[in-house]
């Protein structure tokens, strides 16, 4: 006896496509596939293809995104910037969960055809130069790889020259009334260590002009905390020349990134948890991060054994209280002054050997 078909809705599918587009003519799946051309017979080229491939197809997505983020943001358009760079993000984590298959891939198996693509290196890759362009880390001896592919130059060329997305970014917040100048009272390179910080700060006038930046948007900043000279980081190799800084992949944060970025270094923040293992696996060559007594508990020591004195990019890391000027108008002079008092204890108190 015959089992009695169960309907699944297939049977009501369209089957014809001579007039419309098919799954496969749509997304033109033969010739996706036939850009799959291994050069050996090795079994594991078609994985290392089809992994570059992939993230090809995923940086091609992110570049139309950043761009389009850019776009709003000079518009003053956040809400669907914000989603644009959420969906960069989301990218990336599809990029590095590529890698995991990768992996399955032993030295020996990339051995067996490595040799058949020469001098050929993602290095070369042209769409991921133009998200490092894009973001921010520009590096014009980047554009070497490049000059015999006269299209790819000068696109890449475009970007380097024209504003960032982290420039774009300054801009449309500083128009929303945030204050990129509000990074000269954090961290600044070359600048004052913490007691000549203070001394400014109460005695040369720096407080007065610090409340008169902040004053167009109702807030009242209280200078409240401060700490001692960073080291200029943990290093993979003894630097002895600022050449050597040229395309040093580097962790590093506000000003003090900028200028490394101004040097040549390929310059990324990492947050702490991943800095340990970054350095291990050598994405990182090197990394500032904080005082020595805190570096020394992320154990940065065990894995990049050169540290670097003096932290020139943070003489002194600042913090502030902010209240907002209504709330702060209402409160009585007492309790004014109790505010005030206590940050002026926990900025010098920091100044005392413990």
């Amino acid at each position: 006896m015959a089992t009695p078909s169960i309907p699944t809705g297939a049977e009501a599918a369209h089957q014809s496509f001579k007039d419309s587009f098919s799954y496969s003519s749509y997304l033109r799946i033969e010739q996706l596939l036939g850009a799959q051309a291994p050069l050996t017979d090795a079994h594991d080229e078609v994985l290392f293809i089809t992994i570059h491939h992939v993230q090809e197809v995923w940086m091609s997505l992110i570049i139309k995104e950043i761009s389009g983020a850019m776009t709003k943001l000079t518009a003053g358009d956040f809400e669907p910037a914000m989603k644009m760079l959420a969906r960069v993000s989301r990218a990336q984590e599809q990029m590095g969960a590529a890698w995991e298959v990768l992996k399955t891939m032993t030295p020996a198996d990339y051995l067996e055809f490595r040799s058949a693509f020469g001098k050929a290196s993602g290095f070369q890759s042209w769409q991921y130069r133009s998200i490092e362009f894009l973001l921010g880390n520009r590096q014009r001896y980047m554009l070497k790889p490049f000059a015999e592919q006269p299209e790819h130059l000068a696109q890449l060329t475009h970007i380097i020259d024209s504003p960032s997305l982290y420039d774009i970014a300054l801009q449309a917040l500083a128009k929303r009334g945030l204050l990129p100048a509000s990074a000269l009272f954090g961290a600044v390179p070359f600048g004052m260590e913490s007691v000549e910080f203070m001394a400014w700060m109460y005695f040369g006038g720096g407080n007065e002009l610090l409340r008169e930046l902040f004053k167009p948007h109702n807030v009242v900043p209280i200078f409240c905390g401060t700490i001692s000279p960073e080291a200029a980081g943990w290093f993979r190799q003894e630097i002895t020349s600022p050449d050597q800084l040229k395309g040093l992949k580097f962790r590093a944060a506000g000003l003090g990134g900028k200028v490394y970025q101004k040097v040549g270094s390929s310059v990324t923040l990492l947050p702490a948890g991943e800095l340990f293992q970054a350095l291990e696996k050598g994405v990182l060559d090197g990394t500032e991060f904080s005082l020595p007594s805190v570096d020394d508990q992320l154990g940065f020591y065990k894995v990049a054994k050169f540290y670097m004195l003096p932290g020139w990019h943070q003489p002194s890391t600042n913090q502030y209280l902010y209240i907002n000027s209504a709330v702060w108008d209402k409160l009585n002079a007492t309790t004014k002054a109790q505010i005030e008092t206590t940050c002026t204890a926990a900025v010098t108190a920091a100044q005392v050997p413990p």
